[in-house]
């Protein structure tokens, strides 16, 4: 009968508490990195209908200026089809479009960090989900070890 090799059980079952907290630590980290995930799809929802409001409310804004210069060009005596308040009118509808597709534009830029920021979290959930599986089986292999070291 070959003796027992104590130092190595002790050995092989500190190895297994590692492994048991390393796994305690990466599920954590995978339940943040979820919630983080799931926090950055909701920026993206919300980004979404930002976009949506502001592109309402820019048509809402642009038929009331349109209204607003009718009513001004008429108080000033000139008819609504002269080439003047024309020019102007186009002039104003041109900015407002420029400034209303610069924002939207910076919206979906913002969209799209967001998502990067859901894909990349939701990355690294899975990542230490795969870690926490990987150091449980690691703790299992360090028992039998150590079991196997008694015998």
């Amino acid at each position: 009968m070959s003796g027992a090799n104590y130092g190595a059980a002790v050995n092989d079952v500190g190895s297994a508490v590692g492994d048991l907290f390393a796994a305690a630590g990466a599920r954590e980290a995978a339940s943040m990195y979820t919630t983080a995930a799931a926090a950055a799809q909701v920026n993206v929802q919300v980004e979404q209908g930002n976009i949506v409001t502001q592109q309402a409310q820019g048509a809402r804004q642009l038929s009331m200026l349109a209204g607003t210069q009718m009513a001004e060009t008429s108080a000033a005596g000139f008819s609504g089809t002269s080439s003047t308040a024309q020019a102007l009118e186009f002039a104003n509808k041109s900015q407002f479009s420029i400034n209303l597709h610069t924002q939207v534009s910076n919206d979906v830029v913002q969209e799209n960090a967001y998502q990067e920021q859901q894909e990349a979290d939701a990355s690294m959930a899975a990542q230490e989900k795969e870690k926490a599986e990987g150091d449980t089986i690691g703790a299992a292999f360090s028992g039998v070890a150590a079991i196997a070291s008694l015998l």
